[in-house]
């Protein structure tokens, strides 16, 4: 590059600036709900039912995005959807990789019984259709968030075994690793001070993907009725809530819809990036 020349922003890293904006917009709205909402998300104003976007025929510069058929700031529940989905699929991301992690590295430092039960069980996890077993685990944990969160992080782990598993064997065949066993260092001492950091970044990578997951996972349960409780605000109850009415308010669906979308769209855009960058086998 000349001197002085201005970089090209290339398509991968335009992608990759894309996912950023939209996962701080997502980060930010949850964070910063208490002070961009211009109402309480659950205070009915039983005056401006339906009332639609501030830009179209009939809206208020009140209500930015409308109300819904209970009269409810549109907006103001997106924000504080945000801090529910957000917070809750985190959650979720951090229970499954504790859970995951600790097992792929048993399935990958250990031998016999051990390893091959860890394993099978991963593959009947993943056999199973992920909502379907989400909903029949948080059924039998009783429907709300702590049953949502289990259930999502029970479909997450599977991810979690195999990515460790297999970060773990490759690390175990580099030399430096051959030697320090070699001389006498313990495969568990091993493990805590060259393969872990030696896989961290995988698990950063499918960590960021995952949340992508979680958040589809935990909407797709607020859908059917096994997530947070009405009133609260959680975007895929949000739509589940306005199927009756969403010809007189299309706003109502389309508007949480999005906020699902852009989400999972930035982690996964995210992720890639951070695959490209933290793999070697990319560079």
């Amino acid at each position: 590059m000349k001197p002085g020349a201005v970089p090209r922003l290339t398509g991968r890293s335009a992608w990759e600036v894309f996912g950023i904006v939209l996962v701080t917009g997502a980060v930010g709205a949850a964070a910063l709900a208490g002070w961009l909402a211009p109402h309480d998300p659950i205070q009915q104003y039983r005056e401006t039912l339906l009332i639609p976007p501030a830009w179209l025929p009939g809206g208020s510069s009140a209500f930015p995005l409308g109300t819904d058929a209970a009269g409810r700031d549109l907006l103001a529940r997106i924000l504080y959807g945000a801090r529910v989905s957000v917070a809750a699929s985190v959650a979720v991301v951090v229970l499954a990789m504790v859970v995951g992690v600790t097992c792929g590295f048993v399935a990958g430092l250990a031998r016999g019984f051990a390893a091959g039960a860890i394993m099978r069980t991963a593959d009947v996890v993943l056999s199973v259709p992920p909502v379907l077993l989400a909903m029949v685990v948080a059924i039998t944990l009783s429907a709300g968030t702590a049953g949502a969160i289990v259930g999502v992080a029970l479909v997450l782990v599977p991810g979690f075994v195999r990515t460790t598993k297999s970060g773990v064997q490759t690390e175990m065949a580099r030399e430096h690793v051959l030697a320090a066993r070699a001389l006498g260092v313990s495969v568990w001492r091993l493990a805590a001070r060259s393969i872990l950091p030696g896989i961290a970044g995988l698990l950063v990578v499918r960590g960021t993907l995952a949340v992508s997951e979680a958040v589809l996972g935990f909407a797709a349960l607020g859908f059917v009725g096994l997530g947070v409780a009405a009133p609260a605000p959680e975007w895929g109850t949000m739509v589940a809530e306005a199927q009756s009415y969403a010809m007189q308010g299309w706003w109502t669906v389309v508007f949480p819809g999005a906020a699902i979308v852009a989400t999972v769209l930035g982690f996964n855009l995210l992720g890639d990036a951070l695959r490209d960058r933290l793999d070697p086998r990319l560079r």
